[in-house]
């Protein structure tokens, strides 16, 4: 495990972190390959949520016939009986992320057809101005850096990298494929700010692309939030220690509960189909 030390400046105090995590290539897709056959449940069940919960999401839910889902059916009779308020959770943030979401719908595409060499290079230039030139960390609540990511000087080979996933892991299959580009994403930290929401927005679009999801938004921050510390040490796992078998669980887990929480919202508010969009 790579560390350092680092004095961080708060409040006009000086915080020095005991150790920093480091986060350096390569991305530990050879860890991930590995690990698939020890998750082989998690991840068959992952798809069966999603292919499921999809035939629902995308009707209308007048249409639903939910009690051909056991568990869902379970899920919204204890919802009934209980709060159903669904906060917002990637609400005020002042910067415009307008230009990230081009480049990650730009992403998207280039991930599943993957353009030339020539254009991958033209396409990352056409957005270098959003793209990092500093070097970017995590904080601890206390306020002091834990972990930096990748360095900013190879930003922009890494995300060409991330356009030749598809192609270079053919022994992954596809919502693995899409679990390990979400860490690979947030290891490289392309941005300065909003690279959490950029993330999932890359998670949506290629479940979309590669025919695991229809078209309703998946509300992946409400229930990334509710347990974030879980998220992070799984992620930390494989980027740091790199053991992937913690972390494609906890997203298979994660994957399959936003579609099924997709239909709840619908279900519950279906005069009012913004509000899903709230958690997505």
């Amino acid at each position: 495990m790579s560390s350092t030390k680092y004095r961080h400046k708060s409040s006009g105090k000086v915080k020095v972190a005991a150790q920093i995590l480091l986060v350096r290539p390569p991305f530990p897709w050879d860890c991930i390959r590995d690990a698939q056959r020890e998750c082989s449940a998690s991840i068959e069940t992952a798809g069966a949520r999603l292919r499921t919960v999809r035939e629902f999401a995308d009707g209308a839910p007048n249409t639903w016939k939910l009690h051909q889902i056991p568990w869902l059916s379970a899920l919204i009779a204890a919802a009934s009986s209980a709060n159903r308020s669904f906060p917002n959770i990637d609400t005020g943030d002042s910067v415009s992320l307008k230009d990230h979401d081009r480049f990650i719908d730009w992403l998207i595409c280039a991930i599943c057809e993957p353009p030339t060499n020539r254009e991958i290079v033209d396409g990352l230039e056409r957005y270098r101005s959003i793209i990092r030139e500093k070097r970017v960390f995590s904080f601890q609540d206390t306020g002091a850096i834990d972990l930096e990511y990748y360095p900013h000087e190879i930003v922009m080979e890494e995300l060409s990298k991330l356009v030749h996933t598809l192609k270079s892991q053919t022994q992954i299959t596809p919502i693995v494929l899409v679990a390990g580009i979400f860490a690979h994403f947030i290891s490289i930290h392309p941005f300065m700010d909003g690279n959490g929401r950029a993330a999932r927005r890359l998670v949506f679009g290629l479940l979309r692309k590669l025919g695991l999801w229809g078209s309703a938004p998946l509300p992946l921050p409400f229930l990334l939030y509710r347990d974030r510390m879980h998220h992070v040490k799984s992620m930390r796992t494989l980027v740091v220690q790199r053991n992937a078998i913690q972390y494609i669980s906890h997203m298979m887990s994660l994957m399959g509960a936003s579609a099924e929480l997709s239909v709840l919202v619908r279900y519950f508010h279906p005069e009012e189909p913004s509000n899903i969009h709230m958690l997505a």
